[in-house]
């Protein structure tokens, strides 16, 4: 969680540093959006496999619950908000206090500390559970093929909520 709140940070920092100067260029400005793309989806799991950690058994479903509509409420006024700070600080300054809030969120989060040996054991196990994730990912036509079309329907959806709807 840490670690991708400081990647998105890094990112939106780039972003906003080359909208304030004027000087975005295509190369610089896409490996940006990827870097954030990139962060943005590290979080959602990392945050729900954390959850099991910190709450007592019988109150998961309710915390589950939980975290889902708090999620979902601040997507949408995140969104609000954004159009707002566009509006009232300009694009470069709002993109700044973003990557501002993903710093803060990066530094609430480290000092939470660990949740447990059980989880710096397994995360010892990044890159080959990642190799034979994609390979089964791979295997699975029907899967890749869903999620390559999610993949076009999310595009549009963030475009229409994200650009359109403020």
């Amino acid at each position: 969680l840490v670690a991708g709140h400081l990647l998105a940070r890094t990112a939106w920092t780039a972003i906003a540093l080359m909208v304030l100067t004027c000087w975005p260029p295509v190369p610089v400005l896409t490996a940006s959006a990827f870097l954030a793309g990139v962060a943005s989806a590290l979080l959602l799991p990392a945050l729900t496999s954390v959850v099991p950690d910190v709450v007592p058994r019988e109150s998961l479903q309710s915390a589950n619950a939980l975290l889902r509509l708090i999620t979902n409420t601040a997507n949408l006024a995140g969104l609000a908000v954004a159009g707002v700070a566009v509006a009232a600080l300009g694009p470069g300054t709002a993109l700044a206090v973003n990557a501002a809030t993903n710093l803060t969120a990066a530094g609430l989060l480290a000092g939470l500390g660990a949740v447990g040996p059980v989880r710096r054991l397994a995360a010892r196990r990044i890159l080959p559970d990642l190799r034979d994730g994609l390979v089964e990912f791979v295997k699975r036509q029907w899967v890749w093929v869903t999620v390559l079309c999610a993949a076009f329907i999310n595009a549009g959806t963030a475009a229409a909520f994200g650009v359109l709807g403020p």
